[in-house]
């Protein structure tokens, strides 16, 4: 069972999702998907499932609230996105947390959460490697461990982990304030010294 959450819209590259889901389907006849999410693209993608004949293996939740997505993802077993563009990619780490290995896009925001030990990455707009990502997820989920899964997501996103990163970002970036100082300081020492002897040989 994939699910994937998101904001129905191109960016998200549903529409990628599902051709490849249609060809991953054709020779894993058990695949399912579960689509969580509303917006501007629901009725399009509706039609497009109809008309790749996969309505049977697809289901369209519409908008979920936060422990709804979290029940989703326990229920399911790996989460996919298919992203064109992507800032960061917080569900991804929210599927991580819930031991799902993922599969994602190289659109900017997956490829420092999205790695060999917890997923695929498949390039943007490619629906043959989609599809192919899908395939060896099935054929190789027993592969990733959920615990595990777990374990890292909180190593390396959890809030001690990311206070951690943020104090030692804080503390070079007053390293490098205090050393700007230091030298502004020091030339203006520099320039008083120079005008005081200049005085005295007056």
């Amino acid at each position: 069972m994939f699910c994937t959450v998101s904001h129905l819209r191109r960016l998200k590259g549903h529409d990628v999702l599902l051709t490849a889901f249609a060809r991953a389907l054709a020779q894993c006849p058990q695949l399912r998907l579960n689509i969580g999410g509303s917006g501007q693209e629901e009725q399009r993608l509706k039609q497009q499932a109809a008309d790749l004949g996969i309505t049977h293996a697809v289901t369209f939740l519409g908008a979920l609230q936060p422990e709804a997505v979290l029940d989703l993802m326990r229920n399911s077993d790996a989460f996919v996105l298919a992203s064109r563009t992507e800032t960061f990619g917080v569900v991804y780490i929210e599927a991580l947390s819930q031991g799902l290995p993922v599969i994602a896009t190289r659109c900017g925001g997956a490829e420092s959460i999205v790695s060999d030990g917890n997923g695929y990455l498949v390039p943007v707009d490619d629906d043959d490697a989609l599809a192919d990502a899908l395939i060896k997820m099935y054929e190789h989920h027993s592969d990733f461990e959920p615990a595990r899964l777990r374990e890292n997501c909180l190593n390396e996103f959890g809030e001690n982990a990311v206070i951690g990163r943020l104090i030692g970002i804080f503390r070079q970036a007053i390293a490098e304030y205090g050393k700007k100082i230091r030298v502004k300081y020091s030339g203006l020492t520099k320039i008083r010294t120079r005008r005081r002897s200049r005085r005295q040989y007056k």
